[in-house]
């Protein structure tokens, strides 16, 4: 018999934590290279969920990742849930939450609720609903107009994440005989 995937995969504990402030985030995740880049991505993009880590992250805060404990899968809520407590970075750190299956939420105050807000209502024309995309058939020397990518992919039957990434590198995409440029 072969086993072609454990079912009860390890899980890291990490902690990112600032060492300007000594305020402290601790997550759980079973790939902690992907998640702590997801982390640094999002800080660098200034689009990081947690505020209080970007505005930290913003003003120039030396923040650290690392992993505390590696744990059995069945254990990952109680591990994190200790490590939140023990740190105490709800009260004194950036975890809104005591993990992620007990709920107790730390709530936001008013200037975080409107930070919130104006967050979100500054991101809404990033989405695939509302951008609007036109791609050049180089071919024919047409131009198309979508409202997305994907509908551009499908129109040309190529994915949207190859368009997007073909067309953030501002290069011309030969697919099936076609000519295929952004518009800028």
């Amino acid at each position: 018999m072969k086993i072609i995937k454990d079912l009860n995969p390890l899980v890291y504990i990490y902690c990112i934590e600032n060492t300007t402030n000594n305020k402290r985030y601790i997550g759980q995740t079973t790939s902690y290279t992907m998640r702590s880049k997801q982390h640094l991505t999002a800080l660098v993009k200034n689009s990081h969920y947690n505020l209080e880590l970007q505005e930290d992250y913003n003003k120039g805060d030396n923040l650290i990742c690392s992993i505390i404990e590696k744990c059995d899968y069945d254990l990952r809520y109680t591990k994190e849930n200790f490590w939140i407590n023990h740190y105490k970075s709800m009260e004194n750190g950036y975890n809104k939450t005591v993990g992620a299956k007990f709920g107790v939420k730390k709530k936001n105050t008013e200037l975080q609720k409107k930070a919130l807000q104006d967050f979100h209502k500054s991101r809404k024309g990033l989405y695939r609903k509302t951008r609007v995309v036109d791609v050049t058939c180089l071919n024919s020397g047409k131009v198309y107009s979508f409202k997305n990518l994907v509908e551009a992919g499908k129109f040309f039957n190529v994915k949207g994440h190859t368009l997007s990434k073909a067309f953030k590198n501002n290069l011309i995409i030969n697919y099936k005989g076609f000519y295929l440029k952004r518009e800028a």
